[in-house]
């Protein structure tokens, strides 16, 4: 019984050790798809960044990162020292640039920032979006929102945002056989310039369809 209850006083003391290391007032989501990414992260970013631009490298994890969430104190860090910031993880790239970032700050109202890409299904699109794709050939669907309390941010004022998402071409085709689509919850669509590299789409962060 005593081995017991020693067992339960480390687990009880790692658990706080882990809390103690977020440096934020937020705590951690546990979410396995989801990141929190520190002020101190941050900060050490800045302090390595030899450009104009601070890239914050997130851990590798099993899940594959699908969520991940910026304090705005973080974010005011970057902003201050006129970078713009770049989240890289296994699965994607993000970069937004600095006046992006100030936007950003001004239309939040929420200490956090959640930044959500991920592959969806066809079925999660709506009726009209459906209906504009009805006759077209669809290799992915990707959706990429910035959530403020669960309130999309989707004006970035006179900045801009990219994101780098991996694709392969099938057998047989190469990446500029491939055209990349924005399509609005109202089923309007736009192509959308992009540059294919390294079996990656660099394209401005929206919903885009893969089009063969």
């Amino acid at each position: 019984d005593n081995d017991k209850t020693e067992t339960k006083a480390t687990d009880k003391k790692q658990a706080a050790e882990q809390v103690d290391a977020v440096t934020e007032e937020e705590t951690v989501n546990e979410s396995e798809d989801s990141t929190v990414t520190t002020e101190e992260a941050v900060t050490e970013a800045i302090k390595n960044s030899n450009s104009n631009n601070v890239v914050l490298s997130l851990p590798q994890t099993e899940q594959n990162v699908t969520s991940v969430q910026l304090l705005t104190n973080s974010i005011n860090n970057v902003i201050q020292e006129d970078k713009a910031l770049t989240i890289e993880t296994s699965e994607l790239e993000i970069t937004f640039d600095n006046e992006a970032l100030k936007s950003i700050i001004n239309t939040s109202n929420s200490s956090k920032i959640t930044l959500e890409v991920k592959e969806i299904e066809e079925e999660k699109l709506t009726d009209k979006q459906k209906e504009a794709i009805a006759d077209k050939e669809i290799t992915t669907i990707i959706s990429a929102e910035l959530l403020s309390e669960n309130e999309q941010i989707k004006n970035f004022g006179d900045g801009n945002v990219t994101i780098k998402i991996p694709f392969i071409p099938k057998e047989g085709t190469e990446g500029s056989d491939y055209i990349v689509l924005y399509v609005a919850d109202d089923g309007s669509i736009e192509e959308i310039s992009t540059k294919f590299e390294n079996n990656s789409f660099l394209a401005n962060m929206c919903t885009i369809l893969f089009e063969a």
